[in-house]
């Protein structure tokens, strides 16, 4: 056999097989590519030609989660292979017809002997950068591939899922293959080349004597765990945070698949605080990374924070990249204090990790991390935190206002009641209460712990958590398992000349049955940061998104009969009770001698006679 039948066999077999930039485990093929060497040396036979005149196919079967990876051959036998994982249908495809070397200088055709050593060293991640987020050729792409047809999906064919299958017909060539639509939850599988004719059984060792025209690609790729976000805004002892407490975040993420000895090229934890809330610049607001349980070390990651958009960026330097494994659990933690009385605190975090694992670089590398591309990020579901108030009248028995009560709010725990417990231990069985009291700066000031009514006899706390919706979840409402508080408001000091309150008032603040729309915090599209986090310039997204919540109107109470939402206290009960000393006294005490002395008089006549 001569040099040339061997090397052309070779290249051909290796521009299928290991073409999809030497990622095995997501990619039909994963070798790397075999140098060529030229010749014009004829070839033996004429089954060891391409018949230019031979239709010819490119039939793609698309599985996920494989368990193992096996050998590939170019043919249908590839799909029968044990550990393939699960055969997904409704995932794009679309290929390009590789025109020339990625330079742009020297032609590839697979039917002349030049044509085809061109081929020979051809990547395909060189190729890749050539198509856009749609799918379509870039202007710097458009003479070295052509988009041939357009996408097409997998679906059931024969009986068999996660199939398609692209008529090349005699428009032999190599054929860049991208995975244009991934199917969700999916990471893509890498941009591989497929040669269609490619050399049969040529795998490992053997030398294949015919060309394959019936070409078979059997690209895997891996589950992508959706990132997730958790509020705690009531803690393991069930008090809930009010406003001027601190809400507690934490951002779950799950690296996905990278092949041993390769590394991300970025990986960034984004979250843009609401600023009608929170303030992502203030000295309280913290946080914490950890990899797989483990606190991340100072070098591994920088903080970014915007004061414009109030949006903050976790983002992994080469340090941290490089501990990123497949499957790595990550969790950014985030303490925040709420510092205002606004009655809905949404919030949403994105997760940005190249989609591609064609991307990924040498473990080793030190190449700074790039910047993702706008809209490359993945969402987590949106959290909220709702809030509500209490308004209410102190007033006298006509009816009139009464200053200078004063109030505390006490929250029971966990199904507890207020009717449970009297007002001596209270302290024992519930959390008292600091909020924002609206007469005072409208709210906006430091927490209050005492509540007083106005000259108005207004009082009115904001601020408070609502008793049914806690951690991003319903409470549950019942005296067996019951989740749900209750507040107690308890009056401390009662206005001059009246009565105090002799028990606890319960009240709750639940949803009605309206319901309103709430913008969720703008995500930030594209940061530029330096290299020690500092953030230069940021642009945040045009669109809005909205989110629809329950209304919580506020809640009044009611004491006595003057009207809904009047406390009403009745006047001082002491001057009912007897005199205990002063003129009154002397009066009776002077009665009392009188008395005596008439008593003695009578008994002395009564002698004498």
């Amino acid at each position: 056999m001569n040099k040339f039948s061997r090397t052309a066999r070779s290249v051909t077999f290796a521009a299928i097989v290991g073409l999809s930039l030497g990622i095995s485990a997501p990619g039909a093929f994963a070798q790397d590519a075999v140098e060529a060497q030229t010749g014009n040396v004829a070839l033996a036979n004429a089954a060891s030609l391409i018949n230019k005149d031979q239709k010819a196919t490119l039939t793609i079967h698309k599985f996920g989660d494989p368990t193992e990876l096996g050998e590939r051959t170019g043919e249908a036998k590839d799909r029968e292979k044990a550990g393939n994982g699960t055969a997904l249908n409704e995932v794009g495809f679309t290929i390009y017809k590789v025109l020339k070397t990625a330079d742009g200088k020297t032609a590839i055709n697979l039917n002349t002997n030049e044509g085809l050593a061109a081929a020979a060293g051809i990547k395909a991640g060189d190729y890749a950068k050539f198509v856009d987020a749609k799918g379509n050729v870039t202007e710097a792409g458009k003479e070295i591939i052509e988009k041939k047809g357009e996408e097409q999906k997998t679906a059931n064919a024969e009986g068999k899922d996660g199939v398609t299958t692209f008529e090349i017909g005699t428009d032999h060539a190599p054929y860049l293959v991208v995975e244009t639509s991934p199917k969700e939850g999916y990471t893509p599988a890498n941009p591989f080349i497929a040669f269609v004719p490619m050399t049969k059984a040529n795998a490992g060792e053997n030398q294949g004597t015919e060309w394959n025209y019936d070409v078979h690609a059997v690209p895997k790729n891996y589950k992508k765990t959706p990132p997730q976000k958790t509020v705690t805004d009531q803690d393991e002892n069930g008090k809930l945070a009010q406003a001027g407490d601190v809400v507690k975040y934490d951002i779950s993420t799950t690296v996905r698949n990278i092949e041993a000895g390769k590394r991300l090229k970025y990986y960034y934890i984004s979250d843009t605080l609401d600023a009608k809330n929170f303030d992502v610049m203030a000295e309280t607001t913290k946080f914490a990374v950890s990899i797989d349980g483990e606190s991340a070390a100072e070098g591994d990651y920088t903080v970014s924070k915007d004061r414009g958009s109030n949006a903050f960026r976790i983002n992994f330097t080469v340090d941290g990249l490089k501990k990123l494994k497949s499957g790595s659990k990550v969790n950014v933690h985030v303490e925040a204090v709420k510092n205002s009385s606004e009655k809905v605190a949404p919030n949403q975090a994105i997760e940005w990790e190249p989609s591609s694992p064609s991307s990924d670089q040498d473990v080793d590398s030190d190449t700074p991390p790039e910047e993702p591309q706008p809209g490359d990020g993945r969402r987590t579901e949106v959290v909220q935190s709702r809030f509500g108030e209490l308004k209410f009248t102190k007033v006298d028995a006509k009816g009139e206002a009464l200053e200078g009560a004063e109030f505390k709010i006490y929250q029971t725990k966990r199904g507890g009641r207020c009717e449970d417990y009297s007002k001596l231990d209270l302290d024992k069985h519930a959390f008292e209460v600091k909020a924002q009291d609206a007469n005072i700066d409208g709210g906006k000031g430091e927490q209050e712990s005492v509540f007083k009514s106005t000259k108005e006899g207004g009082v009115h706390v904001t601020g408070l958590h609502v008793n049914d919706f806690v951690n991003n979840a319903p409470a549950t409402d019942s005296s067996i398992d019951g989740t749900m508080t209750e507040y107690c408001l308890i009056e401390t000091k009662a206005p001059k000349g009246k009565e105090l309150l002799s028990k606890a008032v319960a009240f709750r603040l639940v949803a009605s049955a309206e319901t309103t729309k709430v913008e969720v915090p703008k995500e930030v599209t594209t940061w530029e940061v330096q290299p020690d986090g500092t953030v230069t310039n940021v642009k945040t997204a045009e669109e809005t998104t909205t989110i629809d919540v329950p209304v919580y109107k506020p809640v009044t109470v009611t004491v006595g009969d003057k009207g809904e939402g009047k406390v009403v206290n009745i006047d001082d009960t002491t001057p009912q009770l007897p005199l205990t000393g002063g003129a009154g006294v002397g009066i009776l005490a002077a009665i009392g001698a009188a008395i005596v002395a008439a008593g003695a008089w009578f008994a002395r006549r009564g002698a004498k006679n």
